[in-house]
């Protein structure tokens, strides 16, 4: 749309008087009408400044300049991101009384000055779903759920370790060697359209590069498909700058041939402490970890596990043959003001047009006060000997998710809480 970015920054304002040489007075120049900024004005020697001021009033070179103090000292000067010079204001060109302008808040006062500058407000608001994806994100959990998050088995989490595991490698090689095709795309693209190609594809990687203005303008350009300004930098430049971020990632990614094996998962790892050292994957959580680290390290990105629906069911008691219609309102709503994860969840919920289905291992009853009475056996339990012998293969659970969910033999699971 070519409107800049506004910003407004306060200074000092600076008038001169001018009279002629039998001592009348022709006029006064201030530094707005000048169009210059302190620090240009601190370049400045006295004559050329009062040259200036004899130039901007068509005063005579005979006349006598003289610096006078305004009765109010405050000057706003509006700039665009490059420092260039939009427009200057004071009081008295903003049409305030100095206690009107003091009394204003900044907020109003910086909209006055645009206004009266004619600079629009320029704001970039995200549409509902990006904002609703990132709750998502955040409402997803930051870790895949592993076997010990399921089951009590250490057998069992072994096994099921080695098979999410196995599974996320797949993705890591395979996130691994799209990072380095992606860099290779953009070094060997020879025009300005393969290039945008590889520039858009790089978004999706985080890498903007909107910092410097000429790299922005270059982006923007390339992506909205219009003509670059003059100066925009060179798309083959930016291209290459992108490369070498991706480069700057793949590089501190942990090598392919670096990853444990998928067996050896479950039993301890002989080079454990080193490879905590050495910031490498030793298991499911720090591969996941490892592959947000490469696809987006300073985005929200949730990971989930791979798990089969049959050893998922079998090992939770879900009962995703019906669904908790109630379970936000009798559960949710109780635990979320306790537990911030679960907080999160509901925010999602209460803002979704279609809130997630919710399935429980205890359908009408999360409280677990039916026949069973685990609850009250646990309390018993807990007071007579120790948590370890709390029926831990009866705890609640709950999974949120869509309706088609448990359509397909696996599903993809995150560890939203667990207490």
């Amino acid at each position: 749309m070519g409107l800049p970015v506004v910003y407004i920054s306060e200074a000092h304002a600076r008038v001169w008087g001018v009279t002629d040489a039998a001592g009348n007075p022709l006029g006064s120049i201030s530094l707005a009408d000048l169009r210059l900024v302190p620090v240009e004005l601190a370049a400045l020697d006295e004559a050329t400044v009062y040259e200036k001021v004899r130039t901007q009033l068509g005063a005579p070179a005979d006349s006598v300049v003289e610096e006078i103090i305004p009765d109010d000292q405050r000057l706003w000067i509006a700039a665009d991101e490059r420092g260039k010079l939009l427009g200057m204001a004071t009081v008295a060109t903003l049409g305030l009384t100095p206690e009107e302008a003091t009394a204003s808040d900044q907020a109003g006062l910086h909209r006055r000055i645009r206004q009266m500058l004619g600079l629009a407000d320029v704001r970039i608001e995200s549409p509902q779903q990006h904002r609703l994806a990132q709750h998502l994100l955040a409402a997803l959990g930051n870790r895949p759920a592993a076997g010990r998050d399921i089951t009590p088995d250490a057998a069992a989490q072994q096994a099921t370790d080695a098979a999410i595991y196995a599974e996320l490698v797949e993705r890591y090689i395979a996130v691994h060697s799209a990072c380095q095709s992606l860099i290779d795309g953009l070094r060997a693209a020879g025009t300005d359209v393969e290039r945008t190609i590889m520039l858009r594809q790089a978004l999706g990687w985080g890498v903007t590069s909107i910092s410097d203005p000429a790299d922005r303008e270059a982006l923007l350009a390339a992506l909205s498909g219009v003509v670059p300004p003059a100066n925009a930098r060179a798309l083959v430049d930016l291209a290459e700058t992108t490369a070498q971020a991706l480069a700057v990632r793949l590089v501190a990614a942990p090598a392919v041939a670096d990853l444990v094996a998928p067996a050896q998962i479950g039993a301890p790892l002989l080079d454990h402490e080193q490879r905590k050292r050495d910031q490498r994957p030793d298991g499911v959580p720090t591969l996941a970890q490892a592959i947000v680290n490469l696809a987006s390290p300073h985005a929200k990105l949730a990971i989930l596990a791979c798990w089969s629906q049959a050893a998922l069911l079998g090992n939770t008691q879900l009962d995703v043959l019906q669904n908790e219609l109630a379970l936000d309102e009798n559960w949710l709503t109780v635990v979320a003001a306790v537990r911030p994860p679960l907080a999160r969840l509901e925010a999602l919920q209460l803002e979704l047009p279609n809130p997630l289905v919710a399935w429980s291992s205890s359908p009408g009853d999360p409280w677990r006060t039916g026949e069973d009475q685990v609850v009250q056996k646990n309390l018993q339990a807990r007071r007579d000997a120790s948590a370890l012998e709390m029926q831990l293969n009866e705890r609640f659970v709950a999974a949120y998710g869509s309706a088609t969910t448990w359509a397909r033999e696996k599903v993809a699971l995150g560890l939203i809480d667990s207490f």
